[in-house]
C-alpha cells in the first residue's frame, strides 16, 4: 500500500448480538491525511481548502450518546469516546498480516507519564502539561472521579471494569495532585489491560459536576450530549441520526497530533448510496458496505479495502443444551456435520472472514482463540449421528436470528435451514427484531440461533469465562454446564495470574478441546471489520360545540371563524384519544427497553436500575399520568436512542420533512393537474391514455426504488446531482434559522449560494416522492373535471360563446378544485409521515426515519411524540382544507 492503515483496531467489545465495528476516527484521520487524501472536485478555492483539511466518513448509523458510560450507548457512541477522551494508558499497535492491530501485551502512556506496576498495585504519574479541551489541567482528582464513576454507574461500564477486578472506588487512591494508585483486588492479569480500554476514560470532573444534580450525581445527562475530555478531537456539532462533526484538539498531548483538522461523519442509511459516494470520490471512508460490494469494488480497483478480524470474535450457531434435543451431544455433533460452512463463506461472506472449520484431523490444538474446529460438511456422517442419537427421522425446531443484521444473517439462516433439512431437522426461521433479540437471547430459551460474540480483551480464558463457564453468564447463551470445563477455565485464569506458563497452556488446550468435543456452539467464521477508502481520493492532486353560545354568536359575525372554532373543538377529543391510544400501543411493543438500553453486558440488577430510571417500574396509570403531566408542560420526554429531548428532535426534523414534502407536492401538482385537465378535456385521446399510464406507473413504482434509480442515473452515472448526503453539502453552513426550511431561510438571509445548494439536494428526493404522488392527484383532477364539464352551467357557458380557455379555467376548474384540494391534503399528510424510505435513501434527517428507528428500538417517547405531532398536523391540515373550501366555494362559508 502507498499509505498506512487507517484503522485503529483497539479492542472489540462484547458483541452478544451482532457484529461490531472496530474502527476509530483518530488514526483514520491522521493516516488518511498523511496519505494525501484529497478532495472530490470543488468549485472555489475557499471550499477546496476546507475540503483538503476535512475527512468525510459515511456509515449506516451514528451515535445515540457520546458518553461511553451512558445508558445504552451504542457502538458509534463508543467511537466518539475513543477520539474525544484519553485514558491513563492505551495499547501499542502492531502489524498482523499487513494490517494494523492492537498489541494486547504492550502499553503506551496516554495521560500517564509513567506507570509503575507492583505486586498488588499500579501507580500512575500524570503528564504535568495535560489539559482538558477547555484548558483546565488534568489532575489525579479528575482521574479518581472518572474511575469511581466507571465502577459505580452500573450497566456495561461497571460490568467491564469488573472484568479486570476493578469493582470499588476504594481501589483508586490519590497520592498527590499528579499521582494516582490503583490497588488490585486480587492478582489478575486482566487488570492493567482493562485500564487501557475506553471505559476508564478520564473526564473533566469539575466541568461535569457543574451540571450534576441530586438525581444525576455523575452528570450523565450533560455528557450524553457534550464531550468533556482531553482527547485528540472534540465534538462541535451533533445532529442525532444525521451528522457528527469533530474538530482537532490542537493542544492534545496523548500522542502524535492528527493531521486532519476536521472530521465530518455523515449517516447514509442506503448501502448503495455509500458505495456510489465512495466510487465517485465524494466520501473518503465508509463502514458497513455489504461484503459483496467490498469484494467487487476491491477487484475492480475502485476502492481500497482494509479488512481486520474481530479479535477473539466468533460467528456461531448456538444450541440450548438444557433441553431436548440439543441436550444430546450426538445431535449437536450431527448439526456440526451438517452446517454448510463453505457455502456460507462463499455466498454470504464472499471470503471476507476467517474460516473456523475444517482443521486437519492431525492438527494439534493451539494455545490460542479463536481457532478452527475439525468438523466439515458431511451429510452422511450427520445422518448416522442423528440415528445414533435416537432421531433417525429428525425433529422440528426454530432457527432464530437478529433481523437488525439481516444482510448476513438471513442468507446464512436459509443455507443452514436447507442443509439441516437434509438430515431431517425441519427448521422454521424466526426473525427477531434487533431491539428484541438481545433480551430474547438472554432469556436462554431459543433452541437454535445464529449470533456473534467478541470481547474487549483478547485472551482465550476471557472469552471462555463469559461463554462457557458454569457460572452461566449472560453470554453463555447455550446454558452450557461442565465441571471439567470450569476446572480448565479457572486453572488457566489462576495460572495466568502467577505466570505458570505450562499449566496455562495445558488448561487452554483443555477447554478448547472440550468445547469442540461437546460443541454447544458451532463456530462458523471469525468476522472481519471491513472499511473502504475511496481510491479516487487517494493521491490525487486536486357532536361538540354546535349549540355553544360563543359559537352561535360568532356565526352571525364571522361564519369562517365559527367554522374554525368548531373544528378546533371537535379536534380536542380526537387528540386526547391519540394520546391514550399511542401510550397504550407503545407499551404493547415487543421487547424490553430496559434490557435494550442497559447494554449487552448488563446484569439483571443493572437492567432493573435502568427500568427504575426510565420509570418503567411504575404501573401503567402512573406512567400515563406522568406522561400527560409532562405533555401539559411541553415536555415530550427524551429519546433513549439519541439521548435528545423529543420536542427538540421534532423541531429540528419536522422542517426537513415538511420542506421535502412540500416541494414534492409542488412538483407533483405542476405535472399532475395540467395532465389531468388535458386528459379530461380530451377523453380517450393519446393524452388521456398517457395520463393513465403515468398515473399507473407512478403509483406502481416504490418510492425507494425510484429514488435509487434517480441516484444511480443522475448522481452516479451522469454526475449532474450532488451527493445524496442530506439537506446540504458538508461544506455549506445552514442558513440562520427562521422557519427551519432552508430555501425560505436562505432567501430571507439573501444567501443564494446556500439556496442553490439546498435546492440541488432537494430535487432528487422531492422528485422521487412527487412521481409517487402523481397518480391520485392526476386521476382526481381528471375525474372531477370530467364531472364538471358535463354539468349544465358549463354547457350554458359554452352556449354563451365563451372561449374554451375561459370555460375551462374560470368555470370548470374552480368548481373541480374541491375534491382535488381534499386529495392534496390527504397526499401531503400521507407523504409527511410515510416518506421514511426516501429519507433513508437520501440520508434525509426527517421525522419519518426518526420514528421508525425509535419504533424498532422500543423507544416510547419518540414514537409517542411523532404520533401526537402527526395528529396535530392532521387536524391543522384538515382545518386548512376547510378554509380553502370556503375561499373556493362561498357556499361553504354560508353553510358554516
Amino acid at each position: 500500500m502507498a499509505y498506512a492503515l487507517l484503522l485503529r483496531l483497539e479492542h472489540p467489545l462484547h458483541g452478544g448480538c451482532a457484529m461490531k465495528r472496530r474502527d476509530f476516527l483518530k488514526s483514520a484521520a491522521a493516516v488518511a491525511a498523511g496519505s494525501a487524501i484529497s478532495a472530490p472536485a470543488v468549485w472555489s478555492p475557499a471550499k477546496a481548502q476546507s475540503r483538503q483539511e476535512t475527512l468525510l466518513i459515511i456509515s449506516e448509523s451514528g451515535p445515540n450518546n457520546v458518553d461511553i458510560h451512558g445508558v445504552g450507548t451504542n457502538v458509534p457512541g463508543y467511537e466518539v469516546s475513543w477520539n474525544c477522551y484519553d485514558r491513563l494508558i492505551s495499547h501499542e499497535m502492531k502489524t498482523v498480516n499487513g494490517t494494523q492491530y492492537y498489541d494486547k501485551d504492550k502499553f503506551k502512556m496516554e495521560l500517564a507519564d509513567d506507570m509503575s506496576v507492583g505486586d498488588m498495585s499500579a501507580t500512575f504519574k500524570l503528564k504535568k502539561n495535560a489539559a482538558f479541551q477547555d484548558g483546565a489541567p488534568v489532575t489525579a482528582k479528575d482521574v479518581k472521579w472518572s474511575l469511581d464513576r466507571a465502577v459505580s454507574v452500573g450497566g456495561f461500564p461497571t460490568f467491564q471494569m469488573g472484568a479486570g477486578s476493578l469493582t470499588k472506588p476504594e481501589q483508586f487512591v490519590i497520592v498527590d495532585d499528579h499521582t494516582l494508585r490503583v490497588d488490585f483486588a486480587k492478582k489478575d492479569r486482566l487488570t492493567i489491560p482493562d485500564l487501557a480500554v475506553i471505559v476508564p476514560c478520564i473526564i473533566n470532573s469539575e466541568l461535569v459536576k457543574k451540571h450534576a444534580t441530586e438525581k444525576d450525581p455523575w452528570g450523565m445527562e450533560y455528557t450524553k450530549q457534550n464531550t468533556a475530555g482531553s482527547g485528540a478531537y472534540r465534538v462541535v456539532q451533533w445532529t442525532a441520526g444525521t451528522e457528527v462533526i469533530l474538530e482537532r484538539n490542537d493542544k492534545w498531548i496523548g500522542g502524535p497530533l492528527p493531521k486532519v483538522k476536521r472530521i465530518v461523519w455523515r449517516m447514509v442509511p442506503s448501502a448503495g448510496n455509500r458505495r456510489a459516494l465512495l466510487e465517485r470520490g465524494d466520501a473518503d471512508i465508509s463502514y458497513e458496505l455489504p461484503n459483496k460490494d467490498f469484494v467487487e469494488l476491491k477487484d475492480a480497483g475502485k476502492l481500497d479495502i482494509v479488512s481486520t478480524p474481530f479479535s477473539n470474535g466468533i460467528f456461531y450457531l448456538g444450541m440450548n443444551v438444557k433441553n431436548p434435543p440439543f441436550d444430546n451431544p450426538k445431535v449437536r455433533q450431527a448439526v456440526a456435520c451438517a452446517v454448510p460452512y463453505q457455502k456460507i463463506m462463499d455466498a454470504v461472506q464472499y471470503g471476507l472472514a476467517r474460516p473456523m472449520f475444517g482443521a486437519p484431523a492431525d492438527k494439534s490444538t493451539e494455545v490460542a482463540w479463536p481457532q478452527a474446529h475439525k468438523f466439515n460438511t458431511d451429510i452422511e456422517k450427520a445422518k448416522k449421528l442423528m440415528a445414533e442419537a435416537g432421531y433417525p427421522n429428525g425433529f422440528e425446531t426454530t432457527l432464530s436470528f437478529d433481523l437488525g443484521f439481516a444482510t448476513a444473517n438471513e442468507p446464512t439462516a436459509v443455507l443452514i435451514q436447507e442443509s439441516l433439512g437434509q438430515i431431517g431437522i425441519k427448521t422454521t426461521i424466526n426473525k427477531i427484531p434487533g431491539s428484541n433479540f438481545r433480551s430474547e437471547l438472554n432469556k436462554k430459551v431459543l433452541p437454535l440461533y445464529i449470533n456473534v460474540f467478541s470481547g474487549w480483551l483478547d485472551y482465550p480464558e476471557y472469552f471462555f469465562i463469559w461463554c462457557y463457564h458454569g457460572k452461566n453468564s449472560i453470554f453463555n447463551t447455550m446454558s452450557y454446564q461442565s465441571k471439567d470445563m470450569d476446572a480448565f477455565i479457572d486453572g488457566a485464569v489462576n495460572a495466568a495470574a502467577i505466570g505458570d506458563k505450562a499449566t496455562y497452556e495445558k488448561d487452554v488446550k483443555g477447554f478448547v478441546d472440550l468445547a469442540f468435543a461437546d460443541i454447544p456452539r458451532i463456530p462458523i467464521f471469525q468476522p472481519y471489520s471491513n472499511v473502504a477508502l475511496s481510491a479516487l481520493s487517494l493521491g490525487r492532486d486536486d357532536g361538540w360545540g354546535s349549540d355553544l353560545p360563543i359559537a352561535g354568536g360568532l356565526q352571525k359575525a364571522n361564519p369562517m371563524l365559527s367554522l374554525v372554532l368548531k373544528r378546533l373543538l371537535l379536534a380536542a377529543p380526537s387528540l386526547l384519544g391519540v394520546v391514550v391510544v399511542t401510550f397504550l400501543l407503545t407499551r404493547a411493543l415487543p421487547g424490553d427497553p430496559a434490557a435494550y438500553f442497559a447494554g449487552p453486558a448488563a446484569t439483571k440488577e443493572a437492567i432493573e436500575q435502568v427500568r427504575v430510571k426510565l420509570g418503567l417500574d411504575k404501573s401503567l396509570p402512573e406512567q400515563f399520568v406522568a406522561y400527560v403531566w409532562d405533555l401539559a408542560h411541553g415536555d415530550m420526554g427524551s429519546a433513549l436512542t439519541t439521548g435528545q429531548p423529543v420536542a427538540s428532535e421534532i423541531r429540528v426534523r419536522l422542517p426537513a420533512s415538511a420542506e421535502l414534502t412540500l416541494l414534492a407536492l409542488i412538483l407533483a401538482m405542476a405535472i399532475a393537474v395540467p395532465l389531468g385537465i388535458l386528459a379530461a378535456t380530451n377523453p380517450d385521446s393519446l393524452i388521456d391514455h398517457a395520463c393513465r399510464v403515468v398515473a399507473t406507473a407512478g403509483v406502481s413504482l416504490p418510492v425507494f426504488f425510484t429514488g435509487l434509480i434517480l441516484v444511480y442515473v443522475f448522481y452516479y452515472l451522469l454526475g449532474w446531482s450532488p451527493a445524496p448526503l442530506g439537506r446540504l453539502d458538508v461544506f455549506y453552513s445552514a442558513p440562520p434559522k427562521v422557519t427551519g426550511l432552508y430555501l425560505i431561510d436562505a432567501t430571507i438571509a439573501h444567501d443564494w449560494d446556500v439556496f442553490v445548494a439546498s435546492l440541488k439536494q432537494l430535487i432528487l428526493p422531492a422528485l422521487s416522492m412527487g412521481i409517487f404522488s402523481l397518480a391520485p392527484i392526476a386521476r382526481m383532477t381528471r375525474a372531477s373535471m370530467l364531472a364538471v364539464l358535463a354539468s349544465d352551467f358549463v354547457r350554458t357557458a359554452r352556449a354563451s360563446g365563451l372561449t374554451p380557455l375561459t370555460v375551462i379555467v374560470t368555470y370548470a376548474f374552480r368548481n373541480a378544485m374541491l375534491p382535488v384540494v381534499t386529495t392534496l391534503g390527504m397526499v401531503f399528510s400521507f407523504l409527511l409521515g410515510a416518506n421514511v424510505l426516501v429519507e433513508k435513501v437520501f440520508a434525509w434527517p426527517g421525522i419519518g426515519s426518526y420514528a421508525v428507528e425509535a419504533l424498532i428500538a422500543s423507544d416510547f417517547a419518540p414514537v409517542q411524540g411523532f404520533v401526537l405531532t402527526m395528529a396535530v398536523m392532521y387536524v391543522a391540515l384538515n382545518l386548512l382544507i376547510d378554509i380553502l373550501y370556503g375561499l373556493i366555494d362561498p357556499r361553504v362559508r354560508i353553510e358554516a
